[in-house]
Formats: C-alpha cells, structure tokens, sequence
C-alpha cells in the first residue's frame, strides 16, 4: 500500500562521549527508522565531533533529534562542549521545522530553558526534555513526535500526541517536557516589541523617579 504521509528528513545527533555511560543509540536509530515515511541521517558515536555536527546542521533537515549528554547549560560532542548559542548558530542554517534536546545532565529548568531560549531565538521551534528522562521515554516521545509529523500534525500538535503518550509511562517526565515556538514573524515583532516597551518603562520610571526627589527636596526647603 503506498504512504500518503509526509517526508521527513530527520537528522538524529548523538555523541559516544568517554567517561560518559553507553548511549542506547541503536535501539533508537532502530525505532525511529521504522517510521514510515521519516529518512534517517545518524551522525552517532565517536563520529560525532563538533565538525562532523557543524556540519550536519548546516545541512536542510525538517526535524533534528540531539540525544546525549551534557552538563549545566551545556552538550557534550567527542571533542567537546557546545552551549545553545553554539547550537543556534550552526542550526539556524539548515532551519528545521524543530529540535529536540533530549540530553541528560545538560542541568535543572533554568540550564534548559536556557539552552531552549537561544534556540527558540533564531527563528527554529524547540523541545526541551527534564534531566531524568529515560532512554524509554525519549525514544517514545521521539518517534511519537516524528509518526505525528508524518501523519501532517503541526509541532504544536505532535507535541501533544507525543507527550500524552510518555504520560502513559510517566506523568511527571511528561509534565516537564517544553516546547519553545521559533521567534519568527509575529512572535519575534511581540518579543522585540515588549523589549522596547520595557526599557521605555524603565526609563520613564528613572525620570519620574527624579522629579519625586526634587518635589521632596522643595518640600523640605519650603
């Protein structure tokens, strides 16, 4: 029977990090490629250096999967460390659809938010996943993400379907599973726009803040 789904490329990044415990990396690559319709490029193991990576992300893809360690505020390639701002600049090339941090270590919701932010801020939606997500859970919301895709779901809905189906293993990992929209078109003008606002705001209180004191000097010269 022939698939009336949609193509996905989907480039899955996951480093072989020494010092670091095994990655269940072919169990992953297993289940993701038996998607129907979802085209699988592996830049795994001790191949994933930051060039390799680099590389790679500078290359089209609709969705790319980052499934590894880290630490606060950071992902651990081969060679290397790389914080969100290293990721949104080589990411934003290639410009996928979204990207999934599925990086154990990488620290508590503020790293990660962090690392979200930055990429959220060039344009490419994000999914963020908590320190304690399992290999099983990982993997589960990743191919749910991809089938939904596939099947023409928006991110915001693959999302969903994803996580509600990571809530039937865990409720609470699914509760701290984030997905940033790309500041793009309407979200980046509201962004910049508030930005402006409050340091309009910020401004008009310093000077407000003067003048109460020259009125409350005059008070007490009077």
């Amino acid at each position: 029977m022939q698939s009336l789904g949609n193509r996905l490329d989907v480039v899955v990044v996951a480093p072989e990090v020494p010092g670091q415990a095994p990655l269940a990396l072919l169990g992953e690559i297993g289940e993701l490629g038996a998607v129907t319709d979802v085209n699988l490029e592996v830049i795994g193991g001790a191949q994933a250096t930051l060039d390799r990576i680099a590389l790679a992300l500078r290359h089209r893809a609709d969705v790319v999967i980052w499934s590894g360690h880290g630490r606060p505020g950071r992902l651990l390639a081969v060679d290397g460390e790389v914080d969100g701002e290293w990721l949104a600049t080589q990411a934003r090339c290639g410009a996928p659809r979204v990207l999934i941090l599925a990086t154990c270590g990488s620290g508590g919701s503020n790293e990660l938010e962090s690392l979200v932010a930055e990429v959220s801020r060039v344009g490419i939606n994000v999914v963020g996943m908590p320190v304690g997500m399992g290999d099983r859970a990982a993997i589960t919301f990743n191919k749910e993400f991809l089938r939904a895709l596939v099947a023409g779901a928006d991110v915001y809905t693959a999302h969903r379907v994803a996580t509600k189906q990571v809530a039937a293993l865990d409720v609470m990992l699914a509760d701290g599973i984030i997905l940033v929209p790309g500041l793009t078109n309407g979200y980046r003008a509201i962004v910049e726009r508030i930005d402006a606002q409050d340091v309009r705001f910020d401004r008009i209180e310093r000077e407000l803040t003067k003048i109460q004191v020259l009125l409350e000097k005059r008070r007490r010269s009077t």
